[in-house]
């Protein structure tokens, strides 16, 4: 019996990207927008950064993100399921388009 395939969509609401990117991924006061992710990420780092949102701290785009979100750390993800952070990464990456 094959498990269930969950979507992106439902996999971002579930993992709980909504509290602090909004409903509508667009943003909030907590966190920058997801819906160009493509203009900066291709598949395989999105996953990483996922994964393990801390090594990507001496990046300029993360330094102004650490500025203008004070007190707000991306959790890591590495407790999820690679394949779920892939279905996760497509689902953000087509965001947008």
């Amino acid at each position: 019996n094959e498990p269930e395939q969950i979507d992106g969509a439902s996999l971002v609401n579930k993992i709980g990207c909504v509290t602090c990117h909004g409903v509508d991924l667009a943003g909030t006061r907590q966190a920058p927008a997801l819906v160009s992710l493509k203009d900066n990420w291709e598949r395989n780092s999105l996953i990483n950064y996922l994964r393990n949102p801390s090594s990507y701290n001496g990046d300029e785009r993360f330094m102004e993100y650490k500025e203008k979100y004070k007190n707000v750390v991306m959790p890591s993800y590495n407790n999820v399921d690679v394949k779920d952070l892939g279905i996760i990464a497509d689902y953000l990456l087509q965001l947008g388009e």
